[in-house]
Formats: structure tokens, C-alpha cells, sequence
């Protein structure tokens, strides 16, 4: 489970990405904001691990307060989850708690005019391209942070995964 305030790119019903929080994203999915806004409900995930493609999100769900540990890669980026979530790495998925400093996981960095929503990340030449394929990030940090509100998502089989902060997170 990723915390609520992890910003993810849905696709706009416009055809556009818009920044949305996965805490906000998962509210109006449950109703609570359904009959003033119209959405997409749909978000990048990436395919075979070359590619990042635009799915099919199917539900999401709420898990209330829970400890959370937040890791921190070598360009500066930053997501916080759940012991138990599982991130992408060249190994495969692996659980958050599996994780240790010096290892990488998969990012899927995003376009350059959503940049200002990741202030001190590391950006390299190739950010002008977009959609990237995922690169892997070696970990710096995996600290933890307390308890916040978590959220997941269930993306359309078979692509069960799911960009948060920039990060390959499986998806349910």
C-alpha cells in the first residue's frame, strides 16, 4: 500500500495527463467526488518493463493509517509505502521490506513539464523523451517515517502495476 500522497499521471478524459494524488485519485473513484468531476480512469504502467503504457484502472481501495518506511533513491526520488508492497527491481517484484540500500528499483521518469511536482530530483539528458522506459535507480535511503493514510490500486490484467512518484509499484 503506497501512501495517499504519492502522486501518480492519469489520463485526463481530454486526452492529457493530469497530476492527481493516489488519495485523491482513489476519493473520487469511491464516489465522494463523482458527480462534480468527470475522470479518466486511467494511469501510466508499464509493459514488459520497456515501455510505459496507459491502463485500465479497475478499483481502488483505502487502508486507513498503517507504519510506513520511505525510500529514497540515488537521483533524490522518494515514494512512501508499506512494509509489504511490492516494487519493481531487475530481480523482479520484491517487497518493500525485501529491499535494502544499494539496490535498485524500476522508475518510470516522467515528462519535463511535471517536473516541478518532483523538486530535487536529478534529472539526466534523455528526460526530454517521453514516455521513457523504465531505468533502475539505485536505493539511498529506506527510512521510516510513521504511520500515513494508504491507498492501492487494481489495474487491468495483465499490466498489474502502476507509476507512483515516478516509481514501478505492482498494483492490488
Amino acid at each position: 500500500m503506497i501512501s495517499g500522497d504519492s502522486l501518480l499521471l492519469y489520463l485526463h478524459s481530454s486526452n492529457t495527463y493530469e497530476p492527481i494524488t493516489l488519495g485523491l485519485l482513489v476519493r473520487k473513484m469511491l464516489g465522494i467526488y463523482a458527480r462534480k468531476h468527470k475522470f479518466s480512469l486511467r494511469t501510466q504502467c508499464v509493459v514488459a518493463e520497456d515501455r510505459v503504457y496507459n491502463n485500465q484502472i479497475v478499483r481502488g481501495h483505502v487502508y486507513g493509517e498503517l507504519p510506513v518506511q520511505r525510500i529514497v533513491t540515488e537521483r533524490s526520488r522518494a515514494i512512501s509505502a508499506t512494509h509489504d508492497h511490492l516494487f519493481s527491481t531487475p530481480d523482479g517484484y520484491k517487497r518493500l521490506a525485501e529491499l535494502s540500500v544499494g539496490e535498485s528499483v524500476f522508475v518510470a521518469p516522467w515528462p519535463r513539464k511535471f517536473g516541478h511536482l518532483t523538486p530535487g530530483v536529478v534529472r539526466d539528458e534523455s528526460w526530454h523523451k517521453w514516455p521513457t522506459a523504465p531505468v533502475p535507480e539505485r536505493i539511498e535511503h529506506i527510512i521510516d517515517v510513521g504511520f500515513h493514510n494508504v491507498f492501492d490500486l487494481d489495474m487491468e490484467f495483465p499490466f498489474n502495476n502502476y507509476a507512483a512518484n515516478e516509481f514501478v509499484v505492482s498494483s492490488g
